[in-house]
């Protein structure tokens, strides 16, 4: 009962303040916007336009079969070939962004087909579809000259399924970014009663740091569920793409949400006030933001390997685990029993920071 009146005062205070609850609710919304529009129209498989000069005397029809029946697993055309002769003409069209890439084929001084690539070589079109031409057309060579290849490639589709767009690819990021935004938030609530001299006389009161804790919780929890649901009717509502379950999502930003409550009273453990609780509280979600690999992967050396499952020192973090769940449900179609591992571990630290937050502000005054 006890934790039921704090989490009705703590929501009444939210409610009071539609600063937070922008903050917590509309803000990932307006971000999940900005994201489809910027990046919703940007495939992540590009047929590129690719200019061709063929000057090999007909030596070149099996180069030439290559590329223009290239296509992606999903069925869509690789590239668009298009056969010129004035080469000026191409280097314009190159320098214009019409084409990706400039393929001449000719003969050496041997009489054998040689090739010759143009293009920008600061532009991500040439840099990607130049690759894709390389792992292309370096086997039909081989074969041509009958040589053996080091390494036997075979390329089989497994059923894994790709983002379409960027924004398919980014939108799990955004949700992590928006749930870590509950840390500012709780730890301000906390730092409040510190300012006020309310957490003083919480001393005095039967009412136990766990109560308050899970009060304070209960709320937050209650705001999670509005803006968790919120950003995924968002998400659909902007075209995303999923493969997965977003039953299984809710819950994972559920245990996120949970997990960022934690972080915000542990934060609560070294502020004295609500300003230091939002600015410490940002610091913390940005910080783990980046380290979660929400927008920029990292590579990081394992340190253990359970059941399979590789581990690092940034998986002490939830938010890493939340963000490969995402990715692995949401853009790949994993389900509940594929991603249970990290889910089970999920649960555990945000269960484990939760406890470290009443264990540390209990001894920080000095409450049995």
């Amino acid at each position: 009962m006890k934790i039921l009146w704090v989490a009705r005062k703590y929501i009444r205070e939210i409610l009071r303040e539609p600063q937070f609850l922008l903050l917590t609710i509309l803000v990932p919304a307006a971000m999940m916007l900005v994201m489809a529009f910027g990046y919703g129209q940007n495939p992540r498989l590009v047929t590129y336009n690719v200019l061709l000069a063929d000057r090999a005397q007909g030596l070149a029809r099996e180069d030439i079969f290559a590329l223009e029946n290239a296509k992606y697993t999903d069925g869509r055309p690789m590239f668009n070939v298009f056969s010129v002769d004035d080469l000026n003409t191409a280097a314009e069209k190159l320098r214009n962004k019409e084409a990706a890439l400039l393929v001449i084929f000719t003969r050496d001084t041997a009489g054998a087909l040689a090739r010759e690539v143009k293009g920008d070589g600061t532009s991500l079109a040439f840099i990607n579809s130049s690759s894709y031409l390389e792992v292309l057309l370096n086997p039909v060579q081989e074969k041509r000259e009958g040589l053996h290849p080091i390494v036997d490639m075979r390329v089989e589709n497994l059923s894994i399924n790709m983002p379409q767009t960027d924004f398919d690819a980014f939108a799990p990021g955004v949700m992590i970014m928006a749930i870590l935004l509950i840390i500012p938030q709780t730890a301000a609530l906390i730092g409040r009663e510190l300012r006020t001299g309310t957490a003083t006389l919480l001393q005095l009161s039967p009412l136990s740091t766990t109560e308050w804790f899970a009060g304070i919780s209960l709320a937050q929890m209650g705001t999670a569920v509005v803006q968790v649901a919120l950003m995924l009717l968002m998400a659909v509502f902007l075209g995303f793409q999923t493969q997965g379950s977003f039953a299984l999502a809710f819950v994972i930003c559920l245990i996120l949400s949970f997990s960022s409550i934690g972080f915000g009273l542990l934060t609560a453990c070294i502020i004295h006030n609500d300003s230091e609780g939002v600015n410490t509280g940002s610091m913390f979600s940005m910080l783990q933001v980046f380290l979660s690999g929400a927008f920029f992967p990292f590579t990081i050396p394992a340190w253990l390997t359970i059941n399979g499952h590789q581990l690092g020192l940034f998986d002490i973090i939830p938010a890493t685990q939340a963000m490969m769940i995402l990715r692995q449900s949401l853009v790949s179609g994993a389900g509940l029993v594929d991603v249970s591992f990290r889910m089970g571990l999920m649960i555990g630290l945000s269960l484990l920071y939760f406890v470290l937050g009443i264990v540390v502000f209990n001894r920080r005054i000095s409450r049995p």
